[in-house]
């Protein structure tokens, strides 16, 4: 397995929010053939190109479940860093230098 390269973070990004941007042979033979519906269905590339949000889209997108669960790991970890991040500020709101 080795060290990741740029290159897999791209596509491990872009297949939860770019799945349709995505050359399908550099994707996990697991969601190729989902891929391929991604690249024919007009309505969720629409969707992804119009900046909608990536979880309200992939809450919907049934039809793909291993595209739909790869997207929730990737989004669950933006939310929990984004929490995390946020709390690290608010602390350092309410902390005085005396305190």
């Amino acid at each position: 397995k080795g060290s990741l390269t740029f290159e897999n973070h791209d596509i491990t990004l872009k297949l939860a929010f770019q799945p349709h941007l995505i050359v399908v042979s550099k994707a996990l033979n697991e969601l190729q053939m989902e891929l391929i519906k991604v690249s024919e269905d007009y309505i969720l590339k629409s969707l992804f190109d119009a900046k909608k949000d990536p979880i309200e889209i992939w809450k919907n997108a049934i039809e793909y479940p291993r595209l739909q669960q790869h997207a929730r790991k990737m989004l669950s970890c933006f939310s929990t860093t984004y929490c995390c991040e946020s709390t690290f500020s608010y602390r350092s709101q309410i902390k005085t230098p005396l305190r």
